[in-house]
Parts: structure tokens; C-alpha cells; sequence
């Protein structure tokens, strides 16, 4: 059975009759329906087991929103307040997977069938889900092709959907994080896709989505392969083998020494873990036009604010941190 919001395997686990009789109160419907304690969760079994509501469905990990709560009791009743545990397992996955959809429509700005037969997208979409996806222009191009040899050239343009044909292929391109993702129609999602996780952008309207590094590969239900590339600058990865990046490099080899040397309970870990990362980001990145390690940057002004007995990192890593971050800034890659 095909699903729109979690895999099967998923829902098995959510709805299973393994996880024992119901104790505690549901935030949405009121009535006993969890088998576990979400407001106390054991920590000697590693928090809250995952658990669906036995009588509506409500799902534990949406067990602290009230917001969620109200529109999922909502939805249930909109749907004939069936009782979970009444149903075998099949009926329980199609019917709480309606009560998600029916959920979701009402926290999000969601197209309708007719909407995605037309190709239509509300402007809301973009703006009033929750999360904003910039309408961007630009003077770089979209370029497709594929192993047949048709060609297809776009300009730079974000929120809107591009036809390669009048029926089953249309891509769009959408900014997450100033960098370029592309969504693409069922007809071409054959490939693994990323997580599908823009409301609004629902997987019967654009069932792949992938990033540029540098060029995004899928295929389409005949096995035709295609490639679609945008401007360096907008892709995910910038990589240059240049003296920036050979600093990166000494710099996190060193602190992954480091790191090594420190006891396991040892809170610098933690921090010199997190500078590791922010520094392959600066490098993999690129580009301080469109990213800037700001939280890098925080740690550094807080640290040299505070005594030396209680700094997490020494004075020689301060200063060259702060060093690669002064390059950063010049940087000119793109």
C-alpha cells in the first residue's frame, strides 16, 4: 500500500498491538490511548517509545503541540472519529494517513488535485508555510539534457515551474539556505530522492527533490537519464583545491587530534567538534557573499571575552580561527 507521509515500515511501528493497553490520556481526543507515559518518558529506555494514540491516531511525536493536537482532533471527527484499535493494521495505516493529510491541509497552504492537474502554485506557498522560500531572478540559466539529446534552457528563476513537456515533465527550482534545490514531477522521480519536506510542495506535485553537487541527476519512468545544471555559484558545493582550502584541511587535522585526546565527558569536545564543522562548511561552501560562519564567529567574540580560565579553546586557536575567518571574508571562489 503506497502512502503520502511516512513508509509503511513506519506506520507499523506507530500503530502496532505490541505496544500494550492504554494508560495515558491523549492530547487530542482525551481518552486513554497511549500504552507509554510521554510527559514522563523513562530514561533507562531511551525517552518515549514511538506510539499512535489507539483510539484517534495521534501520533507521539506531535505530543507536545497543542496546536497539532486541536487540528488533528479536528480532523479525526471531520473523518468519522474512528476508533484505531478496531481496525486491522492495513485500515489503521490508510485511515491515519489520511487523518496526516487531513492535519497537514489545515496547518499549511496546500494545493488542491485541481491545483496540481493545472500546474497552478499559490504565491502562499511560498511565504506563509512556516518557512519562506525566496522568490529569486537572476542572470545565470537552468540547463537540462538528457541520454536522448533533447536540451531545455531556463532562465534563473525560483518558485516557478519550468515544462519539458505539455503533460508529465516540469522541474522548479526553489532557494533553501541561498542555495539551489530542484524539484521535479512524479514522471521523473524514479531515483532516490532527498526528504520532501517543503509544505505546500507535496509529493503528488513534485515527487523528487535534489541539490546541485555540482549537477542534479534523475530519471524519468523510461529510463531516460537527465542532468540538470545551474551556475557554479548556485550550486551546492563550491570546492576549490586552493590555499584556503589546504588551511582548512591542516587546521581541522589538528583539531581532530585533539579532539582525540580529550576524555569522553570532556566538555570541549563538543565545541571543538562544532568548530570542525563550520570549518568544512566555510570550505565547502565558498562564498561569503552567500554564507557567513556567524555562529563561528560568536563563539570567538565570546571567547575572548571571558578569563582564560575559562575559555573551551586556547589562545593560539582563537587567533587562528579568527585569522581564517579574516581569509573567509576576502575569499573570491565564485
Amino acid at each position: 500500500m503506497k502512502t503520502k507521509y511516512f513508509s509503511a515500515d513506519f506506520y507499523k511501528m506507530l500503530l502496532s498491538d505490541e505496544h500494550g493497553e492504554p494508560t495515558y490520556t491523549c492530547p487530542s481526543c482525551k481518552q486513554k490511548g497511549y500504552a507509554f507515559d510521554h510527559v514522563h518518558p523513562d530514561p533507562f529506555r531511551g525517552g518515549n517509545e514511538m506510539e499512535s494514540c489507539q483510539v484517534c491516531g495521534f501520533p507521539s511525536h506531535m505530543f507536545r503541540s497543542k496546536e497539532q493536537a486541536v487540528f488533528w482532533r479536528k480532523s479525526w471527527k471531520e473523518n468519522g472519529s474512528k476508533t484505531i484499535s478496531d481496525m486491522p493494521l492495513p485500515e489503521r495505516i490508510a485511515y491515519v494517513d489520511m487523518l496526516y493529510d487531513c492535519e497537514y491541509r489545515k496547518e499549511y497552504v496546500i494545493p488542491s488535485d485541481d491545483d496540481i492537474k493545472n500546474k497552478r502554485l499559490d504565491k502562499r506557498i511560498f511565504t506563509d508555510n512556516k518557512r519562506t522560500l525566496k522568490f529569486v531572478k537572476d542572470d545565470s540559466n537552468l540547463t537540462i539534457t538528457n541520454d536522448k539529446g533533447e536540451k531545455w534552457e531556463f532562465p534563473y528563476e525560483t518558485n516557478r515551474i519550468f515544462e519539458l513537456d505539455d503533460d508529465k515533465r516540469f522541474v522548479m527550482l526553489i532557494e533553501e539556505c541561498d542555495y539551489a534545490r530542484l524539484l521535479a514531477s512524479d514522471y521523473l522521480a524514479v531515483r532516490p530522492s532527498v526528504r520532501l519536506n517543503y509544505p505546500g510542495l507535496t509529493p503528488e506535485f513534485f515527487g523528487f527533490v535534489a541539490v546541485f553537487s555540482p549537477d542534479c541527476i534523475f530519471e524519468d519512468r523510461s529510463g531516460v537519464v537527465y542532468t540538470a545544471t545551474v551556475r557554479k555559484g548556485k550550486g551546492e558545493f563550491v570546492f576549490e583545491d586552493d590555499e584556503f582550502h589546504k588551511k582548512i584541511v591542516s587546521l581541522c587535522g589538528r583539531i581532530k587530534d585533539f579532539i582525540n585526546t580529550l576524555p569522553p565527558n570532556d566538555r570541549r569536545r563538543g565545541i571543538h567538534q562544532y568548530i570542525f564543522y563550520e570549518l568544512e562548511s566555510m570550505d565547502r561552501r565558498g562564498d561569503p557573499s552567500r554564507h557567513m560562519p556567524q555562529n563561528l564567529i560568536s563563539i570567538l567574540n565570546q571567547e575572548k571575552s571571558i578569563l582564560p580560565k575559562k575559555r573551551f579553546l586556547s589562545d593560539e586557536l582563537v587567533e587562528e580561527l579568527s585569522e581564517m575567518v579574516r581569509e573567509y571574508k576576502a575569499l573570491k571562489r565564485v
